[in-house]
C-alpha cells in the first residue's frame, strides 16, 4: 500500500466513492516545504466531479517552515492509477516528504509536459518508477528522474572494469596527444569527483542552499593522486567509492520535489540540485565516451582506408 497525501477534494467522501470506490481510511499530516494558492480549471469533467472550478495546488518552495495541510491516506497501486485519471492537467504526482516523517504521492503543479507522462508510483522496493513515461524523440527532452537516472550511475563501474581491467598499457596508458587524457586518468577523475564532487555537493546544497558557494573541485587531482597504482586498483576503488555515494545519497531520502532546491557553483552561479544530478550521469557518459574513442584513435593508421568509414577515428 501507498500513501496518498490530499490537500483538497480527494478528501470528500463523494470524490473518494466516485474515483475509488469506496471511503478512504486517512490520518492529518503536513506537506512540508510546500505552499498553496488557487487556480481555475478548465476542464469541465473535472469541475463536474469535484463541484467547483477553483482549487487548491501546491508548489514546491524548499523552507522547512512551510507547510500544507491535509490528509495521508493509504492506497493501492490501483487506487493510485485511479487517482492519476482523477486528477486534471497541470497536476503532477510526486513523492514528498510529510511532518510525520511520512513519504507520500502528491498532486503537485506540474511542468510544461503533460502530466500522465511523468506520474510515478511507488516500486516494489519503496523507489519511485515511472509510469506511461514519453519516449522522447530526442534526448534533450529528458530531466532528470531517479528511477532513469539511478541506473546509469550504478552500471558505470562495471562497465569500465568490463572495458579496461587486465588490458596492456598500451590500451590504458595512452592518449590522443599532448594535454590529453587516456583512460587511467579517466578513472582517476571519476574516482576525485566520488570523494569531492557529486553527493558531497548535494549535501552541501542540502545544508546552505545558494547562501554558500561549493568548494572549487580540482579537474586534474588524479594526475599526481594516482601516481603508484595500477588500473585495477583504480577500477576496484571507483567500483567501491560509487557504491559508496549512492549509499549516501539514498539515506538522504530526497524526493522529486527535492530536485528543485538550489546551490551555488563557484563559476556558474545559482544551479538546481535536478541539474547537477543530471551532469553527474552525463559525466559518466561522457567520460566513457572518451575511454573508448581515445582507445579506438590508437588505431587511427592502422585501418589504413577504413578511417574514412569510421567516425569514431574523426
Amino acid at each position: 500500500m501507498a500513501q496518498l497525501f490530499s490537500y483538497g477534494t480527494l478528501q470528500q467522501e463523494a470524490v473518494q466513492l466516485s474515483t475509488f470506490g469506496r471511503l478512504l481510511q486517512g490520518e492529518p499530516d503536513e506537506l512540508v516545504g510546500f505552499e498553496q494558492r488557487l487556480v481555475e480549471i478548465e476542464d469541465p469533467r473535472f469541475v463536474a466531479a469535484s463541484g467547483k472550478a477553483h482549487h487548491a495546488i501546491v508548489k514546491f518552495n524548499g523552507r522547512e517552515d512551510s507547510r500544507v495541510g491535509g490528509i495521508a491516506f493509504e492506497v493501492s497501486d490501483e487506487e493510485l492509477a485511479n487517482a492519476d485519471a482523477y486528477e486534471p492537467a497541470g497536476y503532477e504526482r510526486v513523492l514528498a516528504r510529510l511532518a510525520s516523517g511520512k513519504r507520500a504521492w502528491v498532486y503537485a503543479e506540474g511542468s510544461s509536459v503533460d502530466r500522465g507522462s511523468r506520474a510515478r508510483r511507488a516500486g516494489m522496493e519503496g523507489e519511485p518508477m515511472t509510469v506511461d513515461r514519453k519516449i522522447p524523440r530526442h534526448g534533450s527532452e529528458l530531466e532528470f528522474r531517479f528511477d532513469e537516472g539511478l541506473p546509469v550511475l550504478r552500471r558505470t563501474p562495471g562497465v569500465l572494469r568490463a572495458l579496461l581491467m587486465g588490458l596492456p598499457a598500451v590500451w590504458t596508458g595512452s592518449t590522443e596527444g599532448p594535454g590529453t587524457w587516456s583512460p587511467f586518468d579517466v578513472v582517476g577523475h571519476l574516482i576525485h569527483g566520488e570523494r569531492t564532487n557529486w553527493v558531497p555537493r548535494v549535501e552541501h546544497m542540502l545544508r546552505h542552499g545558494d547562501a554558500v558557494p561549493f568548494p572549487v573541485f580540482d579537474r586534474e587531482t588524479m594526475f599526481a593522486a594516482s601516481t603508484g597504482l595500477s588500473m585495477n586498483e583504480l577500477l576496484d576503488t571507483f567500483e567501491r567509492l560509487r557504491t559508496d555515494s549512492l549509499v549516501r545519497l539514498g539515506a538522504l531520502e530526497l524526493t522529486d520535489a527535492d530536485l528543485a532546491r538550489r546551490g551555488l557553483h563557484p563559476e556558474f552561479g545559482v544551479v538546481t540540485l535536478r541539474q547537477h544530478l543530471s551532469t553527474w550521469v552525463a559525466h559518466d557518459l561522457g567520460h566513457v565516451s572518451q575511454v573508448v574513442r581515445v582507445m579506438a584513435r590508437q588505431y587511427s593508421n592502422a585501418v589504413g582506408p577504413w578511417h574514412a568509414y569510421l567516425s569514431i577515428l574523426r
